[in-house]
Parts: C-alpha cells; structure tokens; sequence
C-alpha cells in the first residue's frame, strides 16, 4: 500500500509539473551550475535502486563548462528518466548516461539496454 501511495504521489505530482509547463506558468530558476554534477547527485540517489534491480549505470560525461539551467527542473527530468532507464531493465543489463557538447549546446543521453 505504501509503495502504491508513493508511485500515484509521484504520478500526481509529474502531472501536475507537466500542466505548469504546457500552460506556460513555470518560472524558470536559472543559475550556473555544472550539468555533470547534477547528474552524479542524481545517481547517488537512485543507487539503492540500482543495486536492488541488479542494474549496473556507467557514466560517459565530458567535461562540460557550467551552464544556466533550472537545476531542480533538471534532476526532476534527469531522475525521471534515469528512473525509467533503471525499471524498465532486465537485471543485470547496464544503463549509461552521458554527456556531450556540441559546440551550440549541451547533450544529454540516457541508454538503457
């Protein structure tokens, strides 16, 4: 029941993020902040889950200038789809995540198997 709870929470809450966002109500917090970082926060918290799924998450991420971004929008998207990645894996698969610049922007990948 518990785990129920939490998964329609989070559901409830991803719905209501994306209504702000398509109704253009989301104010955007931007500051600089190194994208690589927010991203290794974002896989210390998901460890447990990765291990208890039997997934391994390998890491590719170049070295990257710090950008403007909205950085709880971005570990929101970045743990939905690192999340995801992580679930819907057979165990024992590997997830990579990484990083690229392109030069005009910034490129972020996550690979599941």
């Amino acid at each position: 029941i518990m785990n129920s709870t939490d998964e329609l929470n989070h559901f409830i809450s991803s719905v209501l993020e994306l209504t702000k966002v398509e109704s253009n109500r989301v104010t955007l917090n931007l500051v600089s902040k190194d994208l690589n970082q927010l991203i290794e926060n974002v896989l210390t918290r998901l460890k447990t889950q990765c291990a208890s799924h039997s997934i391994q998450i390998e890491t590719d991420l170049e070295p990257l200038f710090p950008i403007r971004l909205d950085s709880s929008l971005i570990e929101k998207v970045l743990t939905n789809l690192i999340d995801n990645a992580v679930k819907y894996s057979s165990e024992g698969k590997k997830v990579i995540v990484r990083t690229r610049d392109t030069g005009t922007h910034v490129e972020v990948s996550v690979i599941d198997e």
